[in-house]
């Protein structure tokens, strides 16, 4: 099993834009989370690219966008560009669940609904579905995979 660790050096070693990529990412999520939390009326919430995966952490009022769009995006910046506005949009929704107190402290116990309802508003925001943000998803690990990058 590769870890985290060793996916990050493989990547850096095959992806000569690696460090601007995360910043660039970065960069879009901030102005997507801008233009929400404008069009919300709120606060905007912390956000960066992790290890942590795609989730919004109540606790410290962030969302993580997972670090496996650096490849996505040197892959098809076109198609990695949909699964991140999805990702941003889906991850916000929680942020605004959480200030409408809906997400629980102890996360097991979360409704089901928390879900769909930020997988109708990703989907209303954006216009990438769940079905297709996973479809782009599941193509891009595909190539991933085929230039040794999984």
């Amino acid at each position: 099993m590769v870890t985290w660790v060793g996916l990050w050096r493989r990547w850096k070693r095959k992806i000569p834009e690696f460090d601007d990529l995360i910043q660039e990412i970065e960069d879009l999520a901030r102005d997507m989370i801008r233009e929400l939390s404008s069009r919300e009326g709120v606060e905007p919430p912390e956000i960066a690219v992790t290890p942590a995966g795609n989730n919004y952490f109540p606790a410290f009022k962030a969302i993580s966008i997972s670090y496996y769009l650096i490849p996505m995006f040197h892959i098809d910046r076109e198609k990695a560009m949909k699964i991140l506005r999805y990702v941003v949009a889906h991850e916000f929704k929680h942020y605004l669940q959480d200030l409408e107190g809906k997400i629980p402290r102890v996360l097991w116990r979360r409704d089901p609904w928390i879900e769909v309802e930020a997988q109708e508003y990703a989907e209303r925001v954006t216009g990438v579905s769940v079905t297709e943000a996973m479809r782009l998803e599941s193509e891009l690990q595909e190539k991933m995979r085929e230039l040794g990058l999984l």
